[in-house]
């Protein structure tokens, strides 16, 4: 089986990271092919903003549920998901 984890904690030696690393390890010694993606490693920002979109649905003020939909309605990507 194909096995994805998605890490997204600031501190890869925490907890969280542990757990995602003995995870990996069980899982392939099950026999399961095992790929991580670990968010902060790939510049992810835990606060949505302004620069995650774009274009905005109102460049005057920032709303992010509005903006989310407004994306979305318009089949616009999040600059997270261009990066």
């Amino acid at each position: 089986m194909n096995c994805l984890i998605i890490f997204a904690h600031p501190e890869p030696q925490s907890l969280n990271g542990r757990l995602k690393s003995r995870s990996v390890e069980a899982l392939e010694a099950a026999g399961h092919t095992v790929k991580v993606s670990d968010l902060y490693a790939q510049g992810f920002g835990a606060a949505a903003g302004p620069g995650d979109f774009t274009r905005r649905a109102n460049p005057d003020y920032f709303d992010l549920q509005k903006e989310q939909i407004y994306a979305l309605k318009h089949c616009m990507a999040l600059s997270l998901f261009v990066k």
